[in-house]
């Protein structure tokens, strides 16, 4: 891919060289998945956090950054409170601030993939006639 050079990109690469950014990125996610952690943590936090969220139902993905986590005062009730509350896009004069977006907690639960490992789909396909959740054929060459 190409290097982004928007305002907001040029803003972290002026603070954090790619390793710190990926050093940045591996504490971030080690703090979202440990359960024990609070997030009003990052209320507080100056770090420029960075992230990819993917857009559902689309191939595509939006890169976020300022995050927090929503609140409501004591005694009342905020349609953000324990929401994750980010920025994504670059604003900018003529287009006003960047934009929102609210993710549920739950982007914290972890789900876990069955991945057919390489060799195991080569042996598959190269035994043919198995049965994996649909009949799979013995691989032929095209001429």
């Amino acid at each position: 891919l190409p290097a982004a050079n928007g305002a907001v990109a040029r803003a972290v690469n002026a603070q954090l060289s790619p390793e710190e950014q990926r050093t940045q990125a591996q504490e971030f996610f080690a703090f979202l998945y440990d359960m024990q952690s609070d997030l009003r943590d990052l209320n507080g936090d100056d770090k420029l956090f960075t992230a990819l969220v993917s857009v559902p139902d689309t191939n595509k993905v939006k890169v976020i950054y300022g995050l927090g986590i929503g609140t409501a005062g004591i005694g009342q009730v905020s349609s953000v409170a324990g929401k994750l509350l980010a920025l994504f896009g670059e604003g900018g004069g003529g287009l006003g601030p960047a934009q929102s977006i609210m993710l549920e907690s739950t982007i914290r639960d972890r789900l876990e993939m069955k991945n057919i490992k390489t060799h195991e789909v080569a042996e598959i396909f190269e035994g043919g006639n198995h049965m994996v959740d649909k009949p799979v054929m013995k691989a032929q060459a095209v001429t």
